[in-house]
C-alpha cells in the first residue's frame, strides 16, 4: 500500500533527524513508555487499549474508562496518546493502569505492543485513526472501535489525497459510535459496511463529573457587578475584545480573563495592551482588598468556578484553531460567544443551532451580541436551553460500554 511504503521510507530519516532536540525528544518518549509497558504487571482481568490523539481526546477517555471499571473491577485500562503536549500528571487517574506514547505508525511496530497487551478491544477516541495501527489489530484478531467519532464535510480527511486512505481505514473498524446524530450520515458514507449507532461524547460525562466533584474552591474577588468570562484567550482575541472594554465598564460590568497560556510574555502582551488603551486591571495573584473591575487570572485551576458566576462567556481558540471547551459554560447555563472555527466540535455546532453559542468576526459584532444576549428574556431562556443541552448528553459512557464492549466476546 502507498501509504505504508510512504511510511517506511521516511522512518529511517526520522531515525537520523534525532540529531535534533525535538525529534530526539518525540523518540525518547515512546521509548520510555516501551520500557514501563514491559515492567508493570499485568493481571488476569480483560485488557483495553485506548487511543487518544491529546489532552482533550483523554479526558474523554477517562470518562468511558470508569464505566468499565464499574463493571468489570479486575479490568485493566491502557491509554496511548500522540501528541507530547499531555504530561505525565494527564495520566492522573485511579482507572489508568498505564499511560503510554504510541509509536510511529510504520508497519511493524505496533505488534510489541499488541503482544504485551493482549487487548480484549481497541478503542480510538474521536479520530486519531492510525492506519498501521487499525491494521495491525485486525491481524492481531483484536476488535476495534471508534468512540465519540469526530468528522465533518469540510475535513481534509475527505479531500485528495486522504480521502481514499481515510475510507479505507475507517472500513476496517468494528463499529464506529459517532459524537452526534449529524454525523451518523456522513460517516455511513465514508465507512461502508460498518455498524454505526449510538452517537453520542463522553465529554459530557467527563464535563459534569468534574464539576460536580470540585474540591477546594478558589477565592474569587467578592463583587455586586455582573461578569463576563474571558476565557481561553489568545493575542488574536484580544484585537477583537478590548476594543469593547470600556463600554462593558461603563454598563456595569466586571472583567474577568483567562489566557490560553499562562506564561510571562502573554501575560505582558496582554498587559501592554491594556495599558495603552489606559484599562486598568490587576493580576488575580496580587489581589488585596480592592474590588478591581479587571482581572487577569494567572493562576490554574480556577475557570470551571469562574463561570458560575459569570453572565456570559467568551470562549477562545475559534479565530485560532479551533473552539475550546464550551461544555463547562453551557453546564452553568452561559451564553457563549466565539469565533468562526467551530466545525470540528459538535456540541458547539449544537449549541449554535439551539441559539445558545454565537459565532462574531469584528468587535461590532462582538458587542451588537453582547446587547442580544443581555436581554433579560432572552438570557433566561439561554440560561435554561444551555443547562438542559449539557444534562442530555449524560450517560454517553455507559450506553457505549453496552453498546460496544460488554457484548464484544
Amino acid at each position: 500500500m502507498i501509504y505504508s511504503l510512504i511510511v517506511t521510507f521516511f522512518y529511517p530519516i526520522l531515525l537520523i533527524l534525532q540529531i535534533f532536540p525535538g525529534v530526539r525528544k518525540y523518540f525518547n518518549a515512546r521509548r520510555e513508555s516501551l520500557k514501563k509497558l514491559r515492567e508493570i504487571s499485568k493481571g488476569k482481568g480483560n485488557k483495553y487499549w485506548f487511543h487518544a490523539s491529546s489532552v482533550g481526546e483523554l479526558d474523554q477517555t477517562k470518562a468511558i474508562s470508569k464505566i468499565i471499571k464499574k463493571y468489570e473491577p479486575d479490568s485493566e485500562i491502557y491509554v496511548s496518546v500522540y501528541s507530547l503536549s499531555v504530561k505525565e500528571k494527564n495520566f492522573n487517574d485511579s482507572n489508568i493502569h498505564l499511560g503510554f506514547f504510541l509509536p510511529f505508525d510504520h508497519q511493524f511496530a505496533y505488534n510489541v505492543y499488541f503482544k504485551l497487551i493482549k487487548p480484549k478491544a481497541l478503542i480510538i477516541v474521536a479520530w486519531d485513526t492510525w492506519p498501521n495501527l487499525i491494521r495491525t489489530a485486525k491481524r492481531f484478531g483484536v476488535k476495534t472501535f471508534l468512540s465519540c467519532g469526530s468528522l465533518h464535510k469540510k475535513s481534509s480527511r475527505l479531500k485528495f489525497p486522504q480521502k481514499r486512505l481515510t475510507e479505507k481505514t475507517l472500513e476496517l473498524l468494528d463499529g464506529i459510535s459517532p459524537s452526534s446524530e449529524e454525523r451518523i450520515n456522513l460517516f455511513q458514507k465514508h465507512a461502508k459496511g460498518v455498524k454505526i449507532h449510538t452517537p453520542g461524547d463522553s465529554r459530557f460525562d467527563s464535563v459534569i463529573e468534574k464539576i460536580e466533584n470540585r474540591k477546594n474552591p478558589p477565592t474569587l474577588p467578592k463583587t455586586n457587578n455582573k461578569v463576563i468570562v474571558f476565557a481561553s484567550t489568545y493575542n488574536i482575541c484580544d484585537n477583537l475584545l478590548f476594543p469593547n472594554f470600556q463600554k462593558f465598564l461603563e454598563e456595569g460590568y466586571d472583567l474577568w480573563l483567562f489566557p490560553h497560556k499562562i506564561d510571562e510574555n502573554r501575560l505582558k502582551d496582554i498587559q501592554n495592551s491594556l495599558n495603552k488603551m489606559n484599562i486598568p486591571f490587576e493580576y488575580y495573584s496580587k489581589l488585596t482588598n480592592t474590588s478591581p473591575r479587571i482581572i487577569l487570572f494567572d493562576k490554574l485551576g480556577i475557570l470551571a468556578f469562574a463561570y458560575e458566576r459569570a453572565t456570559y462567556c467568551y470562549v477562545g481558540g475559534a479565530f485560532h484553531h479551533r473552539v475550546h471547551n464550551v461544555l463547562e459554560p453551557a453546564y452553568f447555563g452561559l451564553p457563549i460567544l466565539t469565533g468562526p472555527r467551530i466545525t470540528h466540535a459538535p456540541e458547539a455546532l449544537e449549541l449554535e443551532l439551539r441559539q445558545g453559542l454565537f459565532r462574531f468576526n469584528t468587535s461590532e459584532e462582538f458587542y451588537s451580541l453582547h446587547r442580544k444576549i443581555t436581554e433579560s428574556a432572552r438570557l433566561k431562556a439561554i440560561n435554561q436551553l444551555n443547562s438542559s443541552f449539557v444534562q442530555s448528553g449524560k450517560g454517553y459512557s455507559e450506553k457505549f460500554y453496552l453498546k460496544f464492549l460488554k457484548d464484544n466476546e
